[in-house]
């Protein structure tokens, strides 16, 4: 124990996420070990081998091995010498062999194409695929995570882009990795994904045009993706989401390519449910994404090369609705306050009610994509060698009605990659192997919303909006009225992240035990531009009549905004975050049926700093709401240590009809608040201005750009809680029973427990002391649980089908209701519900078929060698809320700004007063909608007594199905065509009705979706590809050498 303590703190080691193991033990005929035999593991795609020799027990490991396949030979004398023709490992996969050594003669060589399984110690949750399935599933838009659906407990759509949540973790936990090293670290800002279109897009700009895997790797670059889910393994996880494995591949030892193009059309794709309900025709669709790869020896048996090469051309249609001021409304607007509403496209639809009219269209977005890849493998010696990747890609795409904005805002991407990665392979002594890995990443992320007319719209006179001082060239405007579309416009938004992460990993393999130690260190440094002024005003509606006949203060016609935020900004922010972790692990075998692993990680989570520039505002650590900035905004944790323990055990070992026992148990320390950038929102990097009820248009000091550098006392001021900050910590726990079949076929069922403690929420308010008016507050206060009940079937390549499917029932609930944001505050009360991702009945199902070819003559050659691949999921609803606003005590004294401290509209939720909740319409989609007299307004400073996410949606289901045709013209020629549909039967999903719009009580449009779940959070050109859109087809043709 004292030589592996000092072997994780002297010596660098860290994760290789991407290698596998493989063990196992030899016995002779009569079941007795055999002891030291020759083994030689050998890659049939390279020139790569290693040779080990069992132990006195014949228990034999190689370790930190490339995923592929493999032949392994077992020689000892006096015994035939057994030969392994086809091994294949996965990433990540622990995968054990028991192999029987007959006597005889050792020349006489005895193949065997499928060895025994042993005990496998591995107790997770995972869908993984080759290269060869990356090529041929029907992955929607062929990028990493369209493998989510096929993960066990895994639910898309509750998030935007796509991204999957697992065991009911929210999305901000996953981890995306390319060769056992972070790829790219989006950073967090800890405000709910629906509230992004209240914000300044200056707040939104780190984030890419689509998701992380889809723009930085293309999938023929890829020898394997794995979509992990669970895992108990230290060296395996930083982070308790979904983690998304990528393994780059490598050049082998014969020269190979290919060649490919995927290709849609509108011709071949059906319309989208919105367009058809409202007699649109379906939207342009065009796209072809091909490619190219070359890999092969440059030095035979020393030098090998792989590079890639991918382009997307997209066109995408998007169907746009959108609630924007009616034509009578417009005309009987004051003169003052017509400009706003003439911003917006004119109404193309019936009128909603006198105020608001829908305007509909199908838009087709542009999107291009390049990707190009490189990877060089050298063997140094008998015992080191060495590889090095480089990686470039740059997206460009546009799109109208992005955000519930306005389809006259276009919104542009602009993303730019790089990354370098090395690493470094060393047999350290035939039992200890070291694999170090150093990545560079650097990005390029610029947006911009830009007013595009579509019917001569005309902007309100800069004149009117900026003052004059102010630049209207860097400034950037928000006009939102809640329930209904806004507008936001402004310059580019330029930001920058590099990252920096080093690894390395050290196993040592002695007897039945398997040692790992080591330690990942990550350092992530973005450059944060925003403009130098910025104004958003909000209104709760366009016109809201009280009792006495006047306008409530806060809609549009009373004159008066809900809110105004106006800023002054720094150009540039520097922040710079790092975490360091440490792993140590022990995985024995005890016996032949039992494996046990035990292990820790020690995470260190740093408070984020500066690289350069003032340093964030903190709450004094001496004095009680006082804000300093010579200290760090809280204390570096020293104490997060997690213990993550697996215990595997054969209670029948019967072949085929094994009956196999696991239990997993282990916790996760987060990132925390060492990895938000919410810190950099607000003083003394910006000085904001933040109002409530101010008469609008704004004027005069009202409009007039916040000093800069701010002082005290502080517009707004971001800061985590330091009475109440703590690391966040993740529990999963996994009991399961698994019983074998045959040697195909595995069924387990499992109980499932994640539990989160102490998780960030930000807490809205204002305050009377002399340092700060605003005050944002993060603090750990989040509990969240889920329970759940999994059956899973397993089929291995057999007989033509194999197949995973998984049916989990479950429960998810938290307490993190966060309806606030900038210039809102936060009301609290009956946070408890269910958690955003809830889902109790999921079903996720993939695998393959060869068809069957009749044995008749003409036929055979035509209907031979026909594939069928599929990836399927349903599930029931997701939950959502009804919110409205409400008022802290103050918030309607008025707009005089000479009382520092006045109160905040909050969003609530309102009371239900026992009236049906639902009610028919077959005008919608889904064919109800939510009956506004249901609900009433709560007490001041309430929030209602509407239970937290009661509310579901409507289920959700697709199939993806591909059919494909191998054409082999020589060995190693081949021809690949195929026909991929994405949801094949055409199955309409929707959003559930968003607090933007359809789930804001004074909506025109209040109670029923209005989007596709592809388009749930932010409609962009990337949407096209998530789960949820209608059918859509894609012919693909291959060329592979």
């Amino acid at each position: 124990m004292r030589f592996l303590l000092l072997l994780a703190f002297c010596v660098p080691a860290a994760w290789a996420q991407d290698t596998a193991l493989l063990s196992g033990t030899v016995l002779d005929a009569k079941g007795a070990p055999v002891p030291v035999v020759r083994l030689r593991l050998a890659s049939l795609d390279s020139q790569f081998s290693v040779e080990k020799t069992a132990n006195q027990g014949g228990d034999f490991a190689f370790d930190l091995l490339p995923p592929g396949e493999y032949e392994l030979t077992v020689s000892k004398e006096s015994f035939e010498t057994l030969r392994l023709q086809r091994i294949v490992l996965r990433a990540r996969e622990r995968r054990t062999l028991l192999l029987t050594l007959n006597a005889g003669d050792t020349a006489r060589i005895v193949d065997v194409k499928d060895a025994s399984e042993g005990l496998g110690g591995d107790v997770h949750l995972a869908a993984s695929a080759n290269a060869s399935e990356l090529h041929h599933l029907p992955l929607n838009g062929r990028h990493a995570l369209a493998l989510a659906p096929a993960a066990p407990a895994t639910v898309t759509g509750a998030a935007p882009q796509g991204q999957p949540n697992s065991l009911a973790v929210p999305v901000q936990f996953n981890y995306l990795a390319l060769d056992g090293l972070n790829l790219y670290e989006p950073l967090a800002r800890l405000s709910h994904a629906a509230n992004a279109p209240r914000e300044p897009l200056s707040s939104l700009s780190l984030t890419l045009s689509e998701p992380a895997p889809a723009i930085l790797v293309s999938l023929d670059s890829l020898t394997e993706v794995r979509v992990q889910t669970q895992n108990f393994i230290p060296q395996l996880g930083r982070t308790p989401g979904a983690q998304i494995a990528l393994v780059s591949r490598r050049g082998q030892s014969a020269l190979h390519g290919s060649a490919y193009n995927y290709y849609r059309s509108d011709r071949f794709a059906a319309n989208d449910w919105f367009a058809n309900a409202l007699s649109h025709g379906r939207g342009r669709l065009r796209q072809n994404q091909f490619g190219a790869s070359l890999g092969g020896p440059i030095v035979p048996g020393a030098t090998y090369f792989f590079a890639a090469f991918e382009a997307l051309r997209l066109k995408a249609p998007q169907t746009v609705y959108t609630v924007v001021p009616s034509v009578a409304f417009r005309q009987a607007a004051p003169a003052s306050l017509r400009p706003f509403v003439s911003a917006y496209p004119m109404p193309n639809r019936p009128n909603l009610t006198s105020q608001a009219a829908p305007f509909t269209q199908v838009f087709s977005n542009p999107y291009d994509r390049d990707t190009a890849s490189l990877r060089i493998d050298q063997k140094i010696g008998a015992s080191h060698s060495v590889f090095a990747r480089l990686n470039y890609a740059r997206a460009d795409a546009e799109s109208r009605g992005s955000l519930f904005l306005a389809p006259n805002v276009l919104r542009s991407y602009k993303d730019d990659y790089k990354s370098a990665t090395l690493g470094l392979v060393s047999a350290l002594n035939p039992g200890t192997t070291n694999d170090f890995r150093l990545n560079y990443t650097n990005v390029s992320l610029d947006m911009e919303n830009r007013y595009s007319d579509l019917m001569h719209e005309t902007l309100p006179d800069f004149a009117r909006i900026f003052p004059a001082s102010v630049n209207p060239a860097n400034a950037e405007y928000g006009f939102h009225v809640f329930g209904m579309s806004g507008y936001s416009f402004g310059p580019q938004i330029s930001n920058r992240q590099w990252q920096l992460n080093a690894t390395d990993t050290v196993t040592m393999v002695a007897g039945a035990h398997s040692y790992v130690a080591g330690f990942d260190f990550r350092y992530i440094a973005p450059t944060i531009r925003k403009p130098a002024y910025s104004s958003v005003s909000y209104f709760r509606s366009l016109s809201e009549l009280q009792a006495d006949g006047t306008e409530a203060a806060g809609a549009f016609l009373s004159s008066r905004s809900v809110s105004s935020v106006v800023s002054s900004n720094s150009d540039a922010i520097y922040p710079a975050f790092q975490n360091l972790s440490f792993f140590l692990q022990d995985t024995a075998k005890i016996g032949s049926r039992v494996i046990l692993a035990f292990g820790i990680r020690w995470d260190i989570n740093s408070p984020p700093g500066v690289r350069r520039g003032p340093r964030p505002a903190a709450l004094s650590s001496a004095f009680s709401n006082r804000i300093v900035q010579n200290e760090a905004i809280f204390n570096r944790s020293w104490s997060d240590v997690a213990p993550r323990f697996s215990y595997t055990q054969v209670i029948s070992a019967k072949p085929g009809r094994e009956l196999i026992a696991r239990i997993g148990a282990g916790g996760f320390h987060a990132f925390g608040a060492s990895a938000v950038t919410s810190f950099f929102d607000g003083a003394p990097y910006s000085n904001v201005r933040i109002m409530s009820l101010p008469p609008f248009p704004l004027v005069g000091t009202d409009l007039a750009a916040p000093v800069m550098p701010p002082s005290k006392r502080y517009g707004l001021v971001v800061v985590p809680d330091r009475s109440a900050l703590q690391s966040p910590i993740i529990r999963h726990l996994n009991i399961s029973i698994e019983k074998h079949f045959g040697a195909e076929q595995i069924v387990s069922i499992a109980y499932l427990n994640t539990t989160g403690r102490r998780l960030l929420r930000t807490s809205a308010e204002r305050s009377a002391t002399a340092d700060y008016i605003d005050l944002h507050k993060v603090i750990s206060v989040v509990d969240s649980s889920w329970h759940a009940l999994q059956a899973e079937y397993r089929r291995r390549l057999s007989r033509r089908l194999q197949m995973q499917a998984v049916y989990t029932y479950g429960h998810a609930t938290d307490d993190d209701a966060n309806y606030s944001g900038i210039g809102f505050a936060t009301i609290f009360g009956n946070e408890k519900g269910n958690a955003d991702y809830d889902v109790r009945h999921l079903l996720n199902v993939s695998g393959s078929y060869l068809v069957p070819a009749p044995q008749i003559s003409g036929l055979h050659a035509v209907l031979r060698d026909w594939h069928l691949e599929w990836i399927a999921s349903a599930r029931t609803g997701l939950p959502f809320d009804v919110l409205m606003l409400n008022s802290t005590p103050s918030a309607d004294a008025g707009a005089v700004q000479t009382p520092l401290i006045r109160g905040l509209h909050g969003f609530v939720r309102p009371n239900y007063n026992g009236a049906d909740l639902w009610i028919s319409d077959n005008n919608v989609a889904g064919g109800r909608r939510l009956n506004p007299a249901a609900f009433t307004a709560p007490a001041t400073n309430r929030t209602g007594d509407l239970g937290r996410n009661i509310l579901y949606g409507r289920p959700a289901a697709q199939i993806d199905l591909a059919l494909r045709r191998e054409i082999p013209f020589t060995e190693s020629l081949r021809l690949n065509i195929a026909v991929q549909a994405f949801n094949l039967t055409n199955s309409p999903a929707f959003a559930n009705p968003n607090r933007n719009e359809g789930g804001y009580l004074g909506s025109p449009v209040f109670g029923f979706p209005l989007r596709s779940l592809n388009a749930s959070f932010a409609p962009n050109p990337s949407s096209y590809f998530s789960p949820g859109g209608p059918r859509s087809v894609q012919l693909a043709v291959r060329v592979q050498f």
